[in-house]
């Protein structure tokens, strides 16, 4: 959680004086405290310029989302969840993608896992967040092909 809020006061500095920038701001501060899934789904809606590498590239996308976007809050029960020392015992190939601006799960986290897991394939976007398949939709579609052995027609136009 640490490195998220690293990110999201990043993302905040970049983006001064902008409604968004405001918006996850305080969204982010809001997570501790939430107790329903209207406010969960809000505080989600309202950080989704966060979780892409430059949300102005994707007006149409970002106000569909955000028009879409509903959420259920799953409440644990205050165990950390942390299952790195099993993740070798995983015996299926495995791709591990991550944008390059991703704030929630990076490069780093994804490098991680890519490590532990025996069969992984790691594949960073350059020009993406946490939806690469949406900011980088063409390239994510090859390297899944790539990654699952199935031949398919070229992607333009997307």
């Amino acid at each position: 959680m640490a490195d998220a809020s690293a990110e999201i006061a990043a993302f905040v500095a970049r983006h001064a004086g902008t409604a968004e920038a405001k918006a996850v701001e305080r969204a982010w501060a809001s997570i501790p405290t939430i107790r329903t899934d209207a406010a969960y789904t809000a505080a989600l809606r309202d950080l989704l310029p966060a979780y892409m590498s430059d949300f102005r590239r994707w007006p149409d996308m970002l106000a569909t989302l955000q028009r879409r976007l509903q959420a259920t809050l799953l409440v644990g029960d205050g165990q950390v969840f942390d299952v790195r020392d099993r993740l070798a015992t995983v015996q299926v190939p495995a791709l591990v993608v991550t944008g390059t601006d991703d704030f929630i799960l990076g490069p780093r986290h994804a490098a991680l896992l890519a490590d532990l897991l025996p069969q992984a394939q790691m594949r960073i976007f350059e020009q993406s967040g946490h939806f690469a398949h949406i900011e980088e939709a063409c390239a994510f579609a090859e390297a899944v092909l790539r990654f699952t052995g199935r031949p398919g027609r070229a992607l333009s136009g997307i």
